[in-house]
Order: C-alpha cells, then sequence, then structure tokens
C-alpha cells in the first residue's frame, strides 16, 4: 500500500511538473514574440496586447508592447489585481514600466498600492488632481517612496514611442472640459495603435470628455468602454465617431451600480459592437498582429 501511495505521488508530481513547465514554455515563446516586435515578412508574429482584468466592480488594464513594454492602467479596489498579474505575467517578472492612474477612485487605485510594494515600477503617470481619500494619500505616498519617474499626463502627447504607440489624447492643454466636482471626467484617456490596429483606454470618462475627444480619436478597432458602462456615457455621437468593432466592459458580477447599463448594451448593439463583460468572460485578452487581432478570455 506505501509503494502505491509513493508512486501516485511521483505521478502526481510529474504531472504537476509537466504542467508548470508548458506553462512557462508558452509564457516564453509568447513574449519572444513582443521582445522580438515587428517584423514585415512575419504577419503570424505576436505585436502587442492588452488584457482587461477581471478584478471585479473596478478597472486594471495590463498592455504588452514590443521590446518588453509593459503597462498597468489602474489597479481595481482591492489585491484581486496581484493574481490576475500572475496570470498574464511570468513567475520571475518582478517590474512594470508604467503605472497610469486613470483617476483616484478607489476602484481603479486601491490596487495598486500593494503593487507598488511588490513590483519595481520605472515611471507612474498621475495627473495633478485634488481629492480627499485615504487611499489616494497612501498611494501617492507609495508613488513617491518608489522612486518612479512622475509624469503629468498633461506635459505628454505621447507616452510611448515606436512601432506600437501610445498617445495621451486627455487631460491635454488643447482640450477644456468644464469637469466641475466630477473626478470621472477628469480621468486619463490613452490611445495605443501600431497604424493598423487600436485601442481606446478611457478610465471612467462620460459624455463630457466624449464630446470633446471623440473627433480627436477617429477610428477605433477596441473600445474600453467608459465608466463600466454606466448610462452616462458611450454616447451615439461618440460611437459614430469613433466606429469600434469590439468594446470591453470592466465590470463587477451583480454590482450594486447596475452597471453596465441596458441603454448602453443597447448603443453599442445598435453600432453593430460585439461585447464582451469581464463579469460574465473574466479576464479578457485582446491580442494584436499585423494584419489582425483576436480575443480571448479566462471563462
Amino acid at each position: 500500500m506505501k509503494q502505491h501511495k509513493i508512486i501516485l505521488w511521483v505521478v502526481t508530481l510529474v504531472l504537476i511538473l509537466a504542467g508548470v513547465g508548458l506553462y512557462v514554455l508558452a509564457r516564453t515563446q509568447r513574449m519572444a514574440s513582443l521582445q522580438a516586435g515587428y517584423a514585415e515578412d512575419h504577419y503570424d508574429s505576436l505585436l502587442w496586447a492588452v488584457h482587461v482584468l477581471d478584478v471585479g466592480q473596478g478597472d486594471a488594464i495590463f498592455v504588452e508592447l514590443p521590446d518588453g513594454i509593459q503597462i498597468l492602467v489602474d489597479g481595481g479596489v482591492d489585491n484581486t489585481v496581484l493574481s490576475r498579474l500572475s496570470d498574464v505575467m511570468m513567475p520571475w517578472d518582478r517590474s512594470i514600466d508604467y503605472i497610469v492612474i486613470s483617476h483616484p477612485h478607489a476602484d481603479h487605485i486601491n490596487g495598486l498600492i500593494e503593487v507598488l510594494d511588490r513590483f519595481d515600477v520605472a515611471n507612474v503617470v498621475i495627473d495633478n488632481v485634488v481629492y480627499d481619500s485615504v487611499p489616494y494619500e497612501i498611494l501617492k505616498e507609495r508613488v513617491i517612496h518608489e522612486g518612479a519617474v512622475i509624469i503629468d499626463p498633461d506635459d505628454e502627447d505621447r507616452l510611448v514611442h515606436g512601432r506600437v504607440v501610445v498617445d495621451v489624447i486627455y487631460p491635454s492643454p488643447e482640450i477644456v472640459v468644464a469637469t466641475g466636482e466630477n473626478i470621472n471626467e477628469k480621468s486619463t484617456v490613452l490611445k495605443i495603435d501600431d497604424g493598423t490596429n487600436s485601442i481606446l483606454l478611457t478610465g471612467d470618462a462620460g459624455d463630457v470628455v466624449e464630446e470633446k475627444i471623440g473627433a480627436l480619436v477617429g477610428d477605433i478597432d477596441v473600445l474600453k468602454v467608459g465608466h463600466h458602462g454606466s448610462t452616462y456615457g458611450t454616447s451615439r455621437e461618440f460611437l459614430n465617431e469613433i466606429d469600434p468593432e469590439l468594446a470591453v466592459i470592466s465590470v463587477g458580477e451583480g454590482n450594486e451600480y447596475h452597471h453596465p447599463h441596458k441603454s448602453t448594451l443597447k448603443r453599442l448593439t445598435d453600432f453593430g459592437v460585439d461585447v464582451f463583460r469581464t463579469d460574465l468572460h473574466g479576464t479578457v485578452s485582446i491580442e494584436f498582429f499585423a494584419d489582425r487581432y483576436e480575443v480571448d478570455h479566462s471563462m
């Protein structure tokens, strides 16, 4: 009986190690493709990827660019972001090139406090927004302690240069928006574009910002829907200007805000946009190739 238990234990261990080995091999090959970047004669090479992480009712988006550049946009409401990052990063990878804080609401920043503790972060993009909250004050202290380069999005038109560019659409000195006390409308908006494929990351920006930036953004392929699909954004006018094919909504299952709102979903449907939701599909990954993009999800 004892011998049988030993054999069973050995077989189980071998299967676990084999599974880990296959996972690491797949991730290594994938990362190698991103590290290699774009080559004109390799149209099947993965160029870049965006993962809208399933962090419940909040936002956390992990971006992988050529040359191994990694960007984390927001971090969700708690430390769930850490386990989600482990799904898309190599186990030994403990560095992130950019953290972008779209705006200081808890469902976007709380998880970043622990991320800054566990990862070496080179740059932090944070707007000079006045907002009174304990997590926001703690986060700002951690950013200073990290020693990262602090970037004001007001001062940057292009965050990342190269084959794939990351542009700061908003805030911008050229765009005047009467936001009042609405922190959502102060959200940093990013557009990532390789000349063929593009995605717009909107934070919690709503109608007020959309009205100002739609024509500037132009046609895109993928939209990260603003403010978790609330009724105060993703207007028909905005959709008409940006004409997305795919939309991803970061939202928690059974949330108290009833996001995404049925009117927002109807507008997306009316425009023929394919919709993925983290409450239904888990983490949604969009992989961009030279001639196409592909969508995968964890559920």
